[in-house]
């Protein structure tokens, strides 16, 4: 599978130097897009269940 990303460039000073942060973000169609949001919310889902459990 090709995924295209889009970039995203911000500047940030910190300690007396110059930073270039760039976010990449993955490009999917919108059927695709829901498909992988759910897989992702599963899964975040599990990992923190087990922090609620009584």
């Amino acid at each position: 599978m090709n995924i295209a990303y889009t970039s995203a460039e911000t500047q940030k000073q910190a300690a007396g130097a110059c930073f270039t942060i760039r976010n990449l973000s993955p490009c999917y169609p919108a059927a695709e897009r829901e498909l992988v949001k759910k897989d992702i919310e599963h899964k975040l889902y599990d990992i923190f269940r087990k922090y609620c459990e009584i």
